[in-house]
Parts: C-alpha cells; sequence; structure tokens
C-alpha cells in the first residue's frame, strides 16, 4: 500500500496547505481559508488598475502597468480556477493503480518516476524561495542602504510594483509593501504548488507507460519465445492484456488530468502570452 501524502506528495501538500488548496483537507477551514486569500491576492490585483484612475494615461503608463497586472492576473487565474476535487479525483485513482501492482520491477519503475518528480518539486522550491527572497530584499532596498551608506536625508522609497491605494503611499509605506509581499507569496506558492504537483502526476502516467513497456517486453522474451507450448501462448497473452490494460489506464489518466486543467490552461496560455508580450516589448524599449 503506497502511502502518496509521505511518499511523493509530501512538499506539495504542505505548500497547498498553505494556501488552502489541499484536495484531502477541504474543511470549512480551509474554505474560509481560501477566500481570505484569494481576497489579497484579488484586491492587490485590483489596486495595481486603480492607478488609471490617480494618473494621466499614458502608453507608457499602460504598458508598464498592464505588463505587471497580467502577471498577477496569471496567480489569480491559477489560484481560483485549479479543480481541488479532480485532483483529489486524480490521485485516489492514481492510488489505485499502484495499489496493484504487485511486480518488484514494476514497483521499482513508479518509484524512479516518482522520486524525478519529488527531485524537481524540491528544486524548482528552492529556486522559488530564493527569487522570494530577493524580491524581499530589493522591496526594502531604499532602507538598506540608508543603514549601509547613510546620507543627510533618507532615501524615498519606492515599490516594485506601481499600485494606487487612494492613500499616502510614503507614510503608509510598510502596509502596502506587506499586502504586496503577501500577495507575491500568495501567488508564488499556489502557482508552485499546482505546477509542481501536475509534473509529479504526470511523472507517475509516464512511469505507468514503462510499465506497459516493460510488460510487452516481459511477455515477449527470448525465453518465451522458445520451444512454444500452449502453456506460453496463454502467458505471453496475458502478459500482453497486462500491458494493453495499463497502458488504457495511463492514457485514461493524461486524458482526465488534461480535461480537468482545460479551462485553467486555457487562461493561463492567453494572459501568459499577453504578459510575455508586454514585457518583451517593455525590454525593447529601454534598450532603444
Amino acid at each position: 500500500m503506497v502511502n502518496f501524502e509521505t511518499e511523493y506528495f509530501n512538499l506539495h501538500k504542505i505548500l497547498l496547505l498553505a494556501v488552502g488548496l489541499w484536495p484531502y483537507k477541504q474543511s470549512n477551514l480551509a474554505r474560509l481559508q481560501f477566500i481570505f486569500l484569494s481576497s489579497i491576492l484579488t484586491t492587490y490585483l485590483i489596486f495595481q488598475c486603480t492607478i488609471f484612475i490617480s494618473q494621466t494615461c499614458t502608453p507608457d503608463l499602460i504598458l508598464k502597468v498592464l505588463a505587471s497586472v497580467f502577471f498577477f492576473a496569471l496567480l489569480v487565474i491559477k489560484y481560483n480556477m485549479f479543480a481541488v476535487e479532480a485532483m483529489k479525483d486524480l490521485l485516489e485513482q492514481l492510488l489505485h493503480v499502484y495499489n496493484e501492482l504487485k511486480d518488484e520491477k514494476e514497483i521499482a519503475i513508479i518509484h524512479k518516476y516518482g522520486y524525478n518528480g519529488k527531485r524537481f518539486t524540491i528544486a524548482i522550491t528552492v529556486l522559488a524561495a530564493i527569487s522570494t527572497m530577493t524580491f524581499i530584499v530589493t522591496s526594502f532596498w531604499s532602507d538598506i542602504l540608508n543603514i549601509i551608506l547613510p546620507t543627510n536625508t533618507s532615501r524615498a522609497h519606492h515599490l516594485v510594483i506601481m499600485t494606487e491605494y487612494f492613500i499616502d503611499q510614503e507614510k503608509y509605506f510598510y502596509l502596502i509593501l506587506l499586502h504586496t509581499i503577501v500577495s507575491f507569496c500568495i501567488g508564488g506558492i499556489a502557482t508552485l504548488a499546482i505546477g509542481t504537483i501536475l509534473f509529479t502526476y504526470l511523472q507517475h502516467v509516464c512511469g505507468m507507460f514503462k510499465i506497459a513497456s516493460y510488460r510487452i517486453e516481459r511477455a515477449m522474451s527470448i525465453d518465451m519465445l522458445r520451444n512454444m507450448s500452449f502453456r506460453k501462448h496463454m502467458l505471453i497473452f496475458k502478459g500482453l492484456i497486462c500491458a494493453v490494460d495499463i497502458h488504457r489506464q495511463a492514457m485514461k489518466l493524461s486524458k482526465h488530468v488534461q480535461y480537468s486543467c482545460e479551462k485553467m490552461m486555457s487562461c493561463l496560455i492567453a494572459f501568459g502570452v499577453t504578459s510575455m508580450s508586454l514585457n518583451l516589448f517593455r525590454l525593447a524599449s529601454c534598450e532603444e
């Protein structure tokens, strides 16, 4: 019996629990947590758009604001459109397949692919943690410079992302910065957790395809084909049937995850392409 939570998905569990998206813990408290965190993330996106109300809309301002708006829209979409119940169903189907495996080599194959997903998750999590720390340090850069290289007048605070809260941004800088950092962390954790759990899940599906290949090779081995008899014919047919069965299950699971994430992925592609295009255009404008 494979314990998914501790064997392959323990880090995903921690990340998804942090943002209220773990499929097996959907209590009233988790739903309240989801609503609260979603509100923080959504309001931050709104406060980026309100800058068009307080400032004169120039092409440069529109480009700069929309570049960050579409990026954060990606985080909001991914957080709010993640199919929690569908993911729970997918994991339970995968667990059912696992528990039917008896051959040691087949179990070793699935372990290999499972740990590939786990190692990938750890590597991306470390990279994300470094990126988050860099973002936080950048946000406090003026305060750090005031300590390291003090001047007669304090350096003005600057937010990395333009927002408009209709309050004195210098006076309430740290509250606005807290909203920025919390929103960035919520969206980042959700994106990291959802992306890596889907990758790990698909790694397991790849393992099932590899097992199908292994079953075919075993059924059609030289020893089996030498001195054919009725018993060997039956063993070959049985082996091929088992190979086709797990291949069919792998196809079913891969299509299931595709259909479960179809709406989310369609929105992510649209907003992702737009965000990348705007940021590349900004980069090209700066070089000129």
